[in-house]
């Protein structure tokens, strides 16, 4: 796996302090897209994102990767439409426990290390996994009884008009502010900016200099006529 350091951010001082928002929007935690205080357990989140993109084949955007409405999985859709059926199950259980909405329930990377070690052992000669007995689309439904947070997806809007066209739940449609354009939000890789600050103390700045500048001067008009 390479890491682009480029858009890392410091470790946190305490649970009190506010990172900048900065990575991808569609493997970034729900915390962190929402502007709260995040640590590890974020770095978690994108990892079980990146995880389920191998087990399902499919890119990390909401159209082929199912979401919810509050930046999780839809664990119950992802193993019915997404997972292959012989997908190993564990390792389906393991990428669902990293994207987690709460992370104070996910995992920390040690113990991802060992729920994948744990995997790794029931690799066979032929190079398959061993998961006979473990039904795919009971993991999802298994991880969605488990997991508090899990908000079931809204019955998908169909067109009726043969075949028919399935839009799927896409949270990331509505930006965290107005003025966040769509070309900002979707692209592959950017800074998310506290932008209602940035207004904010841009907003101060133009006070302060308009209190500084010098009044208008103004010229006396004389009304007798010449």
């Amino acid at each position: 796996m390479v890491g682009d350091f480029g858009l890392a951010s410091r470790m946190p001082r305490g649970p009190d302090e506010r990172l900048p928002q900065v990575g991808s929007p569609y493997w970034m935690s729900p915390e962190c897209l929402r502007g709260c205080h995040y640590g590890p357990p974020s770095d978690v989140f994108s990892f079980g994102l990146v995880a389920l993109e191998s087990v399902g084949r499919v890119d990390a955007d909401p159209d082929c990767l199912p979401r919810t409405g509050n930046f999780g999985v839809d664990y119950v859709a992802f193993a019915r439409d997404v997972a292959p059926a012989d997908a190993p199950a564990d390792l389906l259980r393991a990428a669902f426990a990293c994207v987690r909405v709460d992370p104070a329930l996910r995992p920390d990377f040690g113990q991802c290390a060992d729920q994948l070690e744990a995997v790794l052992s029931l690799v066979v000669g032929d190079g398959q996994i061993d998961s006979a007995g473990d039904d795919v689309r009971g993991v999802g439904e298994e991880m969605s009884r488990l997991d508090p947070d899990y908000v079931p997806s809204p019955p998908p809007a169909v067109v009726a008009s043969p075949p028919p066209v399935v839009t799927p739940v896409n949270p990331f449609v509505f930006p965290r502010t107005s003025k966040m354009t769509g070309s900002m939000l979707f692209c592959s890789c950017f800074e998310v900016a506290m932008q209602e600050e940035e207004e904010e103390e841009e907003e101060e700045e133009a006070a302060v200099t308009r209190r500084k500048a010098p009044p208008p001067i103004r010229k006396a008009v004389s009304l007798v006529n010449r």
